[in-house]
């Protein structure tokens, strides 16, 4: 059998592309501007990415059923995704592409502060030093003045809040639970809730949307597809780090598309965000507080689409 390992330029390739696409999905989502509300945004999007999933489990060749060992926790799970689904669609509409993404990539900081009780980890001074380093740079990045505060950063913050907690249940039954199950069924209870609440937000979509609809599901697929070969071929040292590429994407979209502008003091505040990130990704690496690390995943906010994928083949 070749080894997927022996070209590591290969794998960042793969993660350069996944991140990019995730972007771009972003990037459509937020160029609705409020013409379909999030919930309408976030089940569309789930159903067009219903039947690509679909096809790869059933193409898949293993025997696997859809029995939950722990379905309690699976419920958990798809409802941290959809919270920090809607919360994170929500902070695309309101904010410039940098401050959301600057907010998000504070996951791996919250997943650090929440793995002590939920995961058993113990956070030394080394971890300790990261994540308030990296508290420092969310502070340089957000408004000077309470005024300039919006609804726009909560639901970034909050998106960041609920992708680590969803991280963390994750992390906790991603070895008892098959793939099958932990794709499918949380997407199944998804629609069922997001077509309840579907009603109270709903307008018909023109055809264009309907097509923007659909390209963001096939872009969440194909953007997990491409991160999960790139994790094949290439260590986590390497493939993690290239998601802080979508800083890059964020100022371009933002840019062209948008008229957004990036100032000098978000920038060196992401700067900083990135760097204890990465310190943290670093100490996750070396594994030298546990024998049950945190999950080390940005942005777990897909709605039931989510990189748990990732996870699984990184163990």
């Amino acid at each position: 059998m070749t080894n997927l390992r022996t070209n590591p330029l290969h794998g960042i390739l793969f993660a350069i592309l996944g991140f990019a696409m995730f972007s771009t999905h972003d990037a459509i989502i937020k160029s609705f501007n409020g013409e379909l509300g999030v919930v309408q945004i976030m089940f569309f999007s789930t159903i067009f990415s219903f039947p690509w999933v679909s096809t790869m489990i059933m193409t898949d060749g293993r025997p696997e059923n859809f029995k939950p060992h722990r379905p309690f926790m699976l419920i958990a799970r798809t409802l941290f995704g959809l919270g920090a689904g809607g919360f994170a669609f929500t902070a695309f509409m309101l904010l410039p592409f940098a401050d959301v993404y600057g907010i998000l990539f504070t996951t791996p900081l919250f997943i650090t502060i929440f793995s002590v009780p939920f995961l058993g980890e113990k956070v030394g001074s080394f971890r300790a030093f990261a994540v308030l380093l990296g508290f420092c740079g969310v502070i340089v990045m957000l408004p000077l003045s309470l005024g300039e505060f919006s609804f726009g950063h909560l639901a970034a913050f909050g998106s960041a809040l609920c992708s680590s907690f969803n991280a963390i249940v994750t992390r906790k039954i991603g070895r008892s639970e098959r793939d099958a199950v932990m794709m499918m069924l949380p997407m199944g209870i998804s629609l069922v809730i997001l077509g309840l609440l579907l009603q109270f937000d709903y307008s018909a979509p023109t055809s264009i949307q309907i097509y923007k609809l659909m390209a963001i599901g096939a872009l969440g697929f194909f953007a997990q597809l491409f991160i999960i070969m790139a994790y094949k071929r290439s260590d986590a040292a390497l493939i993690a780090p290239m998601q802080y590429s979508q800083l890059i994407w964020a100022i371009c979209f933002g840019s062209l598309f948008f008229s957004e502008d990036v100032s000098t003091r978000k920038l060196i505040g992401a700067a900083i965000i990135i760097a204890s990130g990465l310190i943290i990704l670093y100490r996750e690496l070396k594994g030298q507080n546990s024998t049950n690390k945190p999950a080390s995943s940005f942005r777990n906010f897909r709605p039931d689409t989510s990189r748990s994928w990732i996870k699984k083949k990184e163990k």
